[in-house]
């Protein structure tokens, strides 16, 4: 009986259809290929938009920590930035500050382990974007209007050169040299993709950061 059911699903299944044929399997690997990619794709624009919001949220932290710690020892921070080329931009952010609590915002230049300026933290890089001054982006970033606050002042740490964006008094306030201004920013863009770009607004007041991105 067993024996009889074997010949007969033998005769039901043929020989030459017991396996996919050369076409049929080139075929379905194309097609997986073609899936991939589309896939690939997909997930590197992802990864791309998300990297971005990452280094906004990760440096408008920074900024909120340079600030409380103005705040905490009543003193003087000075927040710096430098690009970054090469095959792997970025963008770098240092914080320093006064030990004794002195304005330093007199000082063309600050280097750390002269006189009483110090690294307070260590520093931030923001992979794969590039800092940008624009004012105007392409699409738009929606946010309040600001005033132009650039300031003439470096940083030195290790031998690398940052310029300085921002300085946080005792208070908290952003100041520089008696100087308060309502709004300053500056901005990132995703390297490679000049379209996708965001804002750190920081309030002079306040001292508080807000982002915006398209």
């Amino acid at each position: 009986m067993r024996t009889e059911s074997l010949r007969r699903l033998k005769t039901a299944v043929p020989l030459s259809r017991a396996a996919f044929t050369l076409i049929e399997l080139l075929t379905v690997m194309a097609i997986l290929a073609l899936l991939s990619t589309f896939a690939g794709l997909g997930l590197s624009s992802v990864s791309s938009a998300s990297g971005l919001g990452t280094n906004l949220s990760r440096t408008a932290s920074y900024i909120d920590q340079a600030r409380s710690y103005a705040i905490a020892n009543g003193t003087y921070v000075y927040v710096g930035s430098r690009s970054i080329t090469g095959t792997e931009p970025a963008t770098e952010f240092v914080v320093v500050g006064s030990l004794n609590g002195d304005d330093l915002s007199s000082q063309t230049s600050l280097t750390v382990g002269s006189g009483d300026v110090a690294l307070l933290a260590k520093p931030l890089s923001a992979k794969q974007v590039n800092l940008s001054a624009d004012s105007t982006y392409d699409p738009p970033v929606t946010r309040p209007s600001s005033m132009p606050f650039s300031l003439s002042q470096t940083i030195t740490v290790k031998g690398a050169t940052h310029q300085t964006i921002m300085a946080f008094g005792p208070s908290g306030s952003v100041t520089f040299g008696g100087s308060i201004p309502s709004i300053i920013e500056f901005g990132l863009r995703q390297a490679g993709n000049s379209s996708k770009a965001g804002v750190i607004q920081v309030s002079g007041l306040t001292g508080i950061s807000h982002v915006y991105q398209q």
